[in-house]
């Protein structure tokens, strides 16, 4: 395996995968529908300053790609909802599948990446499934 920054040059693959994907995985990706692959999408995914907004991907010995780590920075934890109480372990307990937000949370995290609240709440509904089921 190896680690690569994701470039303008990876959009075309980024575009094949995202069509090759199946449906749980994409829903999971954006907890809930995936937005249409678009020109401004894909440019948005690729263009990165690899400071405040990075991708890595990780490629097999052939050099395709095999996954993504995204990383943008969108200031201290509760930055949106004024919520200084925040800290960086409670939002880890949630991307770790520990805690999944509540009504007040998702409400915020809906204003951020532009989910609807029903989208979240059914990523919600499928969080808890899956933690009761390990």
């Amino acid at each position: 395996m190896r680690l690569t920054r994701l470039t303008p040059a990876d959009r075309e693959e980024l575009a094949e995968a995202w069509w090759r994907a199946d449906d749980d995985t994409l829903f999971q990706r954006f907890c809930g529908a995936a937005p249409p692959v678009t020109p401004a999408l894909l440019a948005h995914l690729t263009d990165l300053d690899h400071v405040r907004r990075c991708a890595i991907a990780a490629r097999d010995a052939t050099g395709r790609g095999v996954a993504i780590a995204r990383y943008e920075a969108t200031g201290e934890p509760g930055a949106a909802s004024g919520n200084v109480s925040t800290t960086r372990e409670e939002v880890s307990r949630c991307d770790r599948g520990k805690r999944t937000p509540g009504p007040y949370w998702r409400a915020w995290l809906g204003r951020v990446p532009g989910t609807s609240q029903q989208e979240l709440e059914q990523a919600a509904a499928i969080a808890r499934r899956t933690r009761r089921n390990r």
